[in-house]
């Protein structure tokens, strides 16, 4: 289930940072509407919010993954792939915000 809203928040993020793309490509044409503005500055927001649902998913695992005294190899594993997972998640996001720069 973690792993599915994961895959949500990255295929929407993708989606934001192309249309964030966009409007920077119009915006150097001088090809804009005066509603791309709003419609950017809620793409933003909403790009804020699901870094800020990332981040809380990422401390949601830490804290249940800590709390627990021993943790089997099973545990471990988990924990080090969803760890990897959000390390790849971070570097992607990255690469789009630099190209939408």
């Amino acid at each position: 289930m973690e792993r599915d809203s994961i895959s949500q928040i990255k295929v929407e993020l993708s989606r934001l940072f192309e249309e964030q793309v966009e409007f920077f490509r119009k915006r150097s044409l001088g090809e804009l509407a005066p509603v791309e503005h709003h419609k950017y500055e809620k793409r933003r927001e909403r790009i804020r919010q699901l870094f800020a649902e990332l981040y809380g998913m990422r401390r949601v695992a830490n804290a249940r993954y800590w709390s627990r005294k021993e943790h089997t190899a099973l545990d471990k594993q988990a924990s080090a792939l969803r760890q990897q997972r959000l390390i790849e998640i971070k570097l992607e996001l990255a690469d789009m915000s630099r190209r939408c720069a």
